[in-house]
């Protein structure tokens, strides 16, 4: 089981600070893909995974950055 394996005690991907991994696989996960119910299912058994998301949607600088971005299109 590779998650054994995955630094279970860190709250992010790369020990215990916000990193770009951590970035991409949040947006990986949460903006990617159209079918929100399908990566939805697809990560339900993924505990690290739904760690590193949850962390980094919490996390105050995301948050922040979030409220003050320019629109764009992208």
């Amino acid at each position: 089981d590779l998650e054994e394996y995955s630094f279970s005690d860190y709250p992010f991907a790369v020990g215990s600070n916000l990193s770009l991994a951590d970035i991409v696989i949040h947006n990986f996960v949460v903006d990617f893909f159209d079918n929100k119910e399908g990566i939805k299912n697809a990560t339900k058994g993924c505990k690290k995974l739904l760690i590193i998301v949850e962390n980094v949607s919490k996390h105050p600088e995301i948050i922040k950055w979030k409220e003050t971005r320019p629109d764009t299109k992208l």
